[in-house]
Parts: structure tokens; C-alpha cells; sequence
């Protein structure tokens, strides 16, 4: 396999946004600077990307230059090199330069839970980053599914008979309105909500879920 510098995808950044490219080998440096040893990020094509440790490929993402913004499409990382802040690096170099280079923001479809090739935790990880709801209907649609997560996990946890579930929730569904309400203000806020010493903000953004949003420079 072929693969070309991480400074060729910045480029083509660089070049739709009217910035010289002396920004992509500030990103290209500050990337490979702050990697752990034995990490580097190249390209494999334009806009998609690959993660390499000891001329192994252990992880994977790709971009799309999107109307003015950058989609990120996804990020794979093999479960053994995950916890090394990998990620984090190159989300804040990366972001460091669509500003400069007068990218609106970016945009994420942010999913947990089985994929190919192993267990995503995007629905978790982007939402501790800041990104926010793609917009209020996004918000509100994530509300929903939260707040069916929290009653089947209320339900499970008080053993409650089947004959009585209806019951129970008719008498408490303003209640987990008004939590899930609470909880998903925005991701960030859902990353760190807690019931009755519960993280289940957590366990609801590692299940199999997805969202969309946007962070805006």
C-alpha cells in the first residue's frame, strides 16, 4: 500500500480556504510532535486517513470538506492502542488549523456500539470533546432515546413485574421527562449525568447509539 503525508490532506484544506500551505506543515510538525513514539499519521488517499504503530496500521478516519465545513466520517482505533490520547491529539492539532484556515466548524456523525472491525466509542468521545447537537431537533431526538434508555434501565434495576411497568411509568414519566430534559442540555452534559449514583449518561452514549453535531469556530 501507498501512502502520501498527512500535509497532502491539510493542503487541499488549506487551498479551498484561501490559506498558504506553510499552515499545513505546521499541522504535519505539531501532529508527529506530540504523537507517542512509534505513531504516525499519513494518508492513504486525500481524505482518508491511517494510523500506524511499528509499520502497522492500527487505526483509520476520514474527511470531508462539507460547505464551508469539515466532516469528520468516522475514527477506527484498534482497541489495544486506545487510552494513549491518540485521538485527542489529532482532533486538537487538526481543529488548530480549520480555524486558521477559516473553516466554519466541524461536523461529526458521533457513533457507539458494534462496527466493523470492533467497538466504537464515538457517540462517548465526541461528546467529551464539546461538539454540540447538529441542531434542537437532533437534541430532542437523542432526549427520546435517552429517556426510554433510563426507564428500561429503572425498570430492570426495581424489578418491577411486567403487569405493573405501565403503572409505573404513567406515574413517573414526568419525572424522567424532566431528567432527560436535564441530562441532554447538550453531549457534554450527557457524558457526566448521574441517577441515584448511576453513571447512565455514560452507559447510554457507549451503547448503540448515534448522534449528529457540529462545533462552530
Amino acid at each position: 500500500m501507498d501512502f502520501v503525508d498527512v500535509r497532502e490532506f491539510v493542503s487541499l484544506v488549506c487551498e479551498a480556504s484561501g490559506t498558504s500551505s506553510d499552515l499545513a506543515m505546521k499541522l504535519v510538525k505539531a501532529i508527529n510532535r506530540k504523537l507517542p513514539d512509534g505513531y504516525t499519521v499519513e494518508c492513504e488517499s486525500a481524505l482518508k486517513f491511517i494510523v500506524i504503530c511499528n509499520d502497522k496500521v492500527v487505526g483509520e478516519f476520514e474527511r470531508k470538506l462539507d460547505a464551508g465545513f469539515i466532516r469528520h466520517i468516522g475514527f477506527w482505533f484498534d482497541q489495544k492502542h486506545r487510552g494513549k490520547g491518540i485521538g485527542s491529539i489529532i482532533f486538537n492539532a487538526s481543529a488548530s488549523v480549520y480555524k486558521k484556515a477559516g473553516i466554519k466548524g466541524i461536523r461529526i456523525d458521533a457513533q457507539s456500539g458494534q462496527v466493523v472491525g470492533g467497538k466504537a466509542n464515538g457517540a462517548y468521545t465526541w461528546a467529551r470533546l464539546g461538539v454540540d447537537w447538529k441542531d434542537e431537533k437532533e437534541r430532542r431526538r437523542v432526549k427520546d432515546l435517552f429517556m426510554g434508555f433510563l426507564l428500561r434501565m429503572l425498570l430492570k434495576r426495581a424489578r418491577i413485574a411486567p403487569s405493573k411497568q405501565m403503572i409505573w411509568w404513567r406515574e413517573n414519566e414526568k419525572l424522567l421527562a424532566a431528567e432527560a430534559l436535564k441530562a441532554t442540555k447538550t453531549p457534554k452534559t450527557l457524558t457526566t449525568y448521574m441517577y441515584n449514583d448511576i453513571e447512565v449518561g455514560k452507559q447510554f452514549l457507549l451503547s448503540d447509539v448515534e448522534w449528529r453535531g457540529v462545533m462552530r469556530f
